[in-house]
C-alpha cells in the first residue's frame, strides 16, 4: 500500500490512461447490461408483485399517466430510489474514513506527499490547464448561457432542470464543506491557490452536474445511436477535472471520490425528476 502512492505519482499520466480505460469499458458494460435487462426486470417486478398480492393494479387507476404503464420509468424510479440509498450509505462511508488515524485518510495525505516531490512543472502545468473545465466560472457561465438558450428555444421545464440541477448542488456542496471544515492538502507550485474547505471537491461534483446534464441534453436532442457517445464524452471530461485536483494537489483523493458520488446521486435525482415532470405535462388533461 506504501507503494501505491509513489507509484501514482511516478506515472500520473498512465495511471489516468488506465482509469480511465476501466471506467469507460465499466461504463459501456452498464449500458449494454441495463438495455438488455430492463424490460425482463420489469416483468420479474411486475410478476413478483401479483404473486405477492393475488392481482395486478394497472397504473392507470392510480392516476398515474399512460406512459407509465409499459413499467420502465416506474422501474427507473424504484432502480434510482435503491441506488440513492446506497449512494448516500458511500458518501458518509468515504467521509467517516477520512480522518488521520483512517486508512483512507492516510493514504490522502501519503498521495499528496509523494505528489508534491514527484511531479513535473510539464505535469502540473497541463492538468492545471485541464482543471479550469470545473472552475467556478465555467459552471456559472455554461449555467447561465444554457439556461438562456433553451428559454429561447421554449424549453422552459429543461431550463428549470437545468437551473434546480447547477445551483442545487452548488448549494449543496457548501454546505457539506462547511458540515465537515476539512483543511485542504499543502499546495505550493504555485499553479493554482486555492482557500476554502477540503471535503468535497466542488470542482469535481460542479463537472458531474454541469457535464452530466449537458450530455442528458444532449441525448434529449441527438438519436439513439449518439447516446452512448456523449455519455462517454461527458465521464471523460468529468474523471479529468477530479483526477487535476488530486495532481495539483487541491484535493485528496476521497475528496474527489466524495465529489463524484454526491454529484452523481444530485444528478440522477434531477434528471429522474425532470422525466417525471415532463411525463406528467404530456399526459395531463388537455394536453397535445
Amino acid at each position: 500500500m506504501d507503494s501505491l502512492p509513489r507509484l501514482i505519482a511516478l506515472h500520473p499520466v498512465e495511471v489516468f490512461l488506465v482509469f480511465a480505460l476501466v471506467a469507460v469499458t465499466t461504463a459501456v458494460s452498464v449500458w449494454l447490461l441495463l438495455r438488455r435487462l430492463r424490460e425482463p426486470l420489469w416483468n420479474v417486478l411486475r410478476t413478483t408483485w401479483q404473486r405477492a398480492t393475488g392481482r395486478w393494479v394497472p397504473l392507470s387507476r392510480l392516476r398515474t399517466p399512460a406512459a407509465w404503464q409499459g413499467g420502465p420509468l416506474l422501474l427507473d424510479l424504484l432502480l434510482g430510489f435503491v441506488v440513492v440509498l446506497a449512494a448516500v450509505a458511500l458518501f458518509f462511508g468515504i467521509a467517516d474514513e477520512i480522518g488521520l488515524d483512517e486508512g483512507l485518510g492516510r493514504f490522502d495525505v501519503a498521495l499528496a506527499a509523494e505528489l508534491s516531490r514527484a511531479l513535473s512543472r510539464q505535469t502540473l502545468t497541463f492538468f492545471a490547464t485541464v482543471t479550469h473545465l470545473g472552475d467556478a466560472i465555467v459552471q456559472w457561465g455554461l449555467g447561465v448561457v444554457v439556461a438562456l438558450v433553451l428559454i429561447v428555444r421554449g424549453r422552459r421545464l429543461l431550463a428549470a432542470s437545468w437551473l434546480v440541477a447547477v445551483a442545487g448542488n452548488g448549494v449543496m456542496n457548501r454546505v457539506l464543506k462547511a458540515l465537515f471544515e476539512r483543511t485542504r492538502p499543502l499546495h505550493e507550485h504555485g499553479l493554482t491557490l486555492e482557500h476554502g474547505w477540503s471535503f468535497p471537491s466542488g470542482h469535481t461534483s460542479g463537472a458531474v452536474v454541469i457535464y452530466g446534464m449537458l450530455a442528458y441534453l444532449g441525448m434529449r436532442a441527438a438519436p439513439p445511436a449518439w447516446h452512448l457517445p456523449i455519455t462517454l464524452s461527458a465521464l471523460l471530461v468529468v474523471l479529468l477535472v477530479g483526477y487535476s485536483r488530486i495532481v495539483l494537489q487541491v484535493h485528496y483523493l476521497s475528496d474527489v471520490l466524495a465529489a463524484l458520488v454526491s454529484g452523481g446521486t444530485w444528478l440522477m435525482v434531477c434528471i429522474t425528476a425532470a422525466r417525471v415532470v415532463r411525463v406528467h405535462q404530456e399526459y395531463r388533461p388537455g394536453a397535445a
